[in-house]
Order: structure tokens, then C-alpha cells, then sequence
């Protein structure tokens, strides 16, 4: 689990948010169809990323169950924009306002997501279903397929109002869409998740562009 500034410990400690991804080898975030072909007991290999929000933010890792899941969720992150809200006098990190019962509760939604890479858009999906907190949506989720020139590929998931078009060049660092909630997932976040070829990766946000 990588935290950004913050541990998310104390993040759901405050918040009082439960993450529950039940997500099984035949649901797939990403609704990317191609398996893993990772052997059991293989070093899992990582790829440096620009991080996919200007703004704190915490990410919750997939586990080493994912390595059975489709590629672009297998070792993938799911991350969440926090803000550190001062309530009477202490202060505290958390991921929504108020009950969070709606998206706009959520410091994320709507908030721009950067591109992980300098590469290209090689493809679009959008779902146009938007789902509300709490309640599991179903896939495919909106996504936007990312390719570098060395054949590591990003799938960004869960996206809205995409920002560029299919074909287009995107440096690291571009806005690439907005923060949205839809496919399998049951509040505002963004799933990142990498492979080469069938190999998936291990992602690690380059820390020198964390403000």
C-alpha cells in the first residue's frame, strides 16, 4: 500500500471509509480480456509513473491475488485525492465531505487526471452510466489506453469528460480527463494499472513531481 503524503491508515481511521473491492478474476476494473501470464514464484518487474493527480492523494495497491486477474488489474493501484480538513480545532485527512452519500461529497470527483506517461492514446472507452457511492456499478468502466514507445502499456480507469482523443501524443503530466465513478467501482477514484506484453507491472509514482 503507497500512501501520498499521508498514511491511509489514518485516512480510513478518520474518515470512517471502508473500501471493499470485491472484484473476482471474471470482473475486471479495466475490462481489459487479456490474462496474466506471470509464472508463479517470477520477480514482478516495476515501471516509474507520473502521478495521476496534482493534489494529495492516497492509493490502496492491488494484492497478489490480482496476479489471477486481467491485465491492467493485476498489480494495479486505485487512488483517492484527500484533503486535510481542520474540524474544532484538530485536523485530519479524509477522502469526502459530510456522508459522502453523493459524488460531489468526494474531494476527487471531477478533479483532473494526469497522464502516467509520455506515450500515445491508443484507445477510448466511456461508460456513460455514472454510478452513486456505496453502490457497486457494472462494467466495462470508462478508460483511456496509454502505449509508450517501449511497449509498456497504462490502462487510467473509472474516468469522465476524457480530455484528448485516440491517436493524439500525450506528454507525463497532461490532463488526460476528469475524476468520475462508473464500471465496477462504488465511489470516485482512478485505477492505474501497467503491463508489458503479458507481463504485468508494478507501478511507482516518481516522487520528484509530488508537491
Amino acid at each position: 500500500m503507497r500512501v501520498v503524503p499521508v498514511r491511509l491508515a489514518l485516512i480510513c481511521l478518520f474518515a470512517g471509509l471502508v473500501v471493499a473491492f470485491a472484484v473476482a478474476a471474471d470482473q475486471s476494473p479495466s475490462g481489459h480480456a487479456t490474462k496474466t501470464l506471470l509464472p508463479a514464484g517470477a520477480e514482478i518487474h516495476s515501471v516509474l509513473a507520473h502521478p495521476v493527480f496534482s493534489r494529495p492523494y492516497a492509493c490502496m495497491e492491488h494484492g497478489k491475488d490480482s496476479l489471477q486477474w486481467d491485465l491492467g488489474d493485476a498489480l494495479a493501484t486505485d487512488c483517492f485525492i484527500a484533503a486535510t480538513i481542520e474540524a474544532n480545532g484538530p485536523t485530519w485527512p479524509r477522502f469526502y465531505n459530510g456522508s459522502g452519500s453523493e459524488n460531489q461529497d468526494w474531494y476527487g470527483w471531477q478533479q483532473d487526471v494526469l497522464s502516467p506517461c509520455t506515450c500515445d492514446v491508443v484507445e477510448i472507452h466511456l461508460n456513460p452510466v455514472t454510478n452513486r457511492p456505496g453502490v457497486m456499478g457494472k462494467e466495462r468502466a470508462s478508460a483511456i489506453r496509454l502505449k509508450r514507445p517501449d511497449g509498456v502499456v497504462f490502462m487510467v480507469v473509472h474516468i469522465d469528460e476524457p480530455r484528448v482523443r485516440v491517436g493524439e501524443a500525450v506528454r507525463e503530466g497532461q490532463v488526460l480527463a476528469q475524476v468520475g465513478n462508473n464500471g465496477l467501482s462504488n465511489q470516485p477514484h482512478i485505477h492505474v494499472g501497467a503491463f508489458k506484453g503479458s507481463e504485468p507491472l508494478q507501478i511507482r509514482f516518481n516522487q520528484r513531481f509530488i508537491q
